[in-house]
């Protein structure tokens, strides 16, 4: 019994450090993608900005969540806070599912008022994109709690989307096609 409580313990406890990092290199990516999506005039990266924000605060509520889910039980809590991991993924996932409605209205606008972003930034920053989410992906892969795994499958969405993103920057880059902007945000939040 005690092994087994010790076992339960440690995966919490490497859950939650892992939830850590990429709550930290979430909070560093928000910070550049908010600044970048103003810079480049880019509905899509800007719709990501709100994204990621609520990613931000999503791997917070699961870490903080992970953490009260290593307490013992007691009696109001008879099975103990296990169940917290659980209510975490669900959490997130709603979270997603309300900011990709939110991204597609706004995107939707954009369609009929186009208006060209710079490119080169948007390169920048769907790199960056892929290098931030990639890391926590990395970090989150492996994870036994269902937090971890919930988040992992939201990084993996999200690199794919960052990689989506460089894929329209660079055809930008070379064509005057305002109109992809909008419609990579419309692809992001069906995605």
């Amino acid at each position: 019994m005690i092994k087994k409580n010790f076992k339960k313990h440690n995966v919490h406890k490497e859950a939650s450090e892992n939830l850590s990092i990429a709550l930290v290199l979430n909070i560093i990516f928000n910070i550049i993608v908010i600044s970048g999506g103003i810079f480049t005039n880019s509905v899509a990266i800007l719709s990501d900005a709100l994204h990621d924000l609520s990613d931000t605060i999503s791997i917070l509520i699961a870490w903080i969540l992970e953490k009260f889910s290593i307490r013992k039980s007691n009696d109001n809590f008879t099975y103990g806070f296990q169940r917290l991991s659980i209510f975490g993924a669900l959490f997130n996932s709603t979270i997603v599912l309300l900011v990709s409605m939110t991204v597609a209205y706004e995107a939707l606008h954009r369609l009929f008022i186009s208006q060209s972003p710079d490119a080169s930034g948007m390169i920048l920053i769907a790199i960056l994109g892929i290098i931030f989410k990639g890391a926590s992906l990395i970090r989150l892969h492996k994870g036994r709690t269902f937090n971890e795994k919930a988040i992992s499958i939201h990084m993996l969405g999200d690199v794919f989307e960052w990689v989506a993103l460089l894929i329209v920057s660079l055809i930008l880059y070379f064509a005057n096609i305002p109109i992809l902007d909008p419609i990579a945000s419309i692809l992001v939040s069906v995605w």
